[in-house]
């Protein structure tokens, strides 16, 4: 509790001392307002050196609303508006990054097409290729084999032939 008094009145204190001027100057205004009604005036006529004061707050004070806000307030409030700010950043950066990815995909995309034609392309030689193979392999065991069956053919009749020999002989 007594940190909280102590933490309240040096708020105060702060506040005070930061507005001290734009305080001086309210109370000097206000004690002339006060003493205008009790000083002896002349006909309006009569006194050509009458002034009006205009009091306007600056430009900057305006972004800072006109109450006094606090170190802690102020510090909040200051913090905040640089999270904004890196929020904004960040949202750019990202957005870059996103544009840059769409067209490293678009890049890739067209690179894949490129890679499968060239596949396709690949595929469609070699299996012409592997089917040249195949059929020369294919008539290269047809010829064998031709000439296989007419060797068996071939040593089959000498068998029969020895065979009647045989027979004949017996």
């Amino acid at each position: 509790m007594l940190n909280m008094l102590i933490a309240i009145m040096g708020d105060t204190f702060e506040r005070i001392m930061e507005n001290k001027d734009v305080n001086a100057t309210m109370t000097k205004l206000e004690l002339m307002g006060d003493l205008v009604a009790t000083l002896r005036q002349k006909s309006w006529n009569q006194d050509k050196n009458v002034f009006m004061f205009i009091v306007r707050p600056d430009a900057d004070d305006a972004n800072e609303e006109n109450d006094w806000e606090g170190s802690v307030n102020k510090m909040t409030r200051v913090t905040g508006q640089k999270i904004k700010a890196l929020e904004i950043e960040i949202t750019k950066k990202t957005d870059r990054l996103q544009e840059s990815l769409d067209d490293f995909v678009k890049k890739d995309q067209v690179s894949d097409k490129h890679l499968k034609a060239h596949i396709d392309k690949v595929s469609k030689a070699s299996q012409k290729s592997s089917n040249h193979v195949i059929k020369t392999l294919e008539e290269r065991i047809n010829e064998k084999f031709n000439k296989i069956l007419k060797e068996v053919s071939s040593i089959k009749s000498q068998v029969e032939q020895k065979k009647e020999k045989m027979e004949k002989g017996e």
